[in-house]
């Protein structure tokens, strides 16, 4: 099973050079390149557009099981009940972009919103980015050290700061994703080299391609078993689809048929 982690739709309101991406062409790219299930969430927008068009792709997954919905939000915007109601109605985990919301993600005033997700097995996916003073890739790391249950996905393959790729070991509940535009592959081979298993397949969609984004980690010389979790095993982990994994492997003549 391929699992892309990161997928926008709808239409980018804070940038104009990209027009926007439906699921319906989502699909077609990932039925185009062999993706199983895409984690799908709005691109930027107010705080009201961001929760109504959540809810929408929310609505369209129970029809459509390829796709895993993340609630994004603005966590100055909502109320701890307000949160709570709407991860009620069975979204897969939550999306925070500090800059495009204008928050610390590191600020206490939003330490209920990982509590939230870590009483509920929740993920959360943060945008990082080292040029972000808000969303600086050491910041979530003291994110995740501080919520050790928080199941904690870095975006945009350490945020470019690879000097933290030594000590992202140490963070048992950190995973990284593979999204980002220049100089992936090196990156790639230099996390191998590491040993860094931790990773999500990525492509960050229409941003970049689903298929050039499997190309490069299908071309970066990880095993096999490695491969196979950073292309789908660790997201499945994270997201509790590993029923789905297993029944697959069986349908495909894999493991011990029991």
């Amino acid at each position: 099973m391929i699992i892309d982690f990161h997928c926008h739709v709808g239409k980018d309101s804070s940038d104009e050079e990209y027009e926007h991406l439906n699921l319906e062409e989502l699909k077609r790219s990932m039925d185009k390149w062999g993706v199983d299930k895409a984690v799908v969430f709005p691109f930027n927008g107010d705080d009201e557009s961001l929760i109504e068009e959540s809810l929408e792709i929310l609505e369209k997954s129970k029809e459509a099981d390829w796709i895993v919905p993340l609630l994004r939000i603005n966590p100055k915007s909502l109320s701890k009940d307000e949160l709570s109601g709407l991860l009620d109605k069975g979204f897969k985990g939550i999306k925070l972009h500090p800059r495009a919301q204008d928050f610390d993600l590191d600020d206490e005033k939003y330490f209920w919103v990982y509590e939230m997700c870590v009483d509920r097995e929740l993920p959360v996916l943060f945008h990082s980015s080292v040029k972000d003073s808000t969303s600086k890739p050491e910041k979530i790391l003291s994110i995740a050290e501080r919520f050790p249950d928080l199941k904690v996905v870095m975006a945009h393959f350490f945020g470019n700061d690879f000097s933290i790729m030594k000590i992202a070991k140490d963070y048992p509940n950190l995973y990284v994703d593979t999204s980002m535009n220049s100089g992936t592959m090196k990156r790639l081979q230099t996390v191998n080299k590491y040993g860094f298993k931790n990773m999500v397949f990525a492509s960050d969609i229409p941003y970049d391609s689903q298929g050039v984004a499997l190309l490069k980690i299908r071309e970066a010389g990880f095993s096999e078993e490695n491969e196979d979790l950073i292309l789908g095993g660790n997201a499945a982990k994270i997201l509790g689809l590993i029923p789905e994994m297993v029944v697959e492997k069986r349908e495909r003549g894999e493991g011990d048929g029991k």
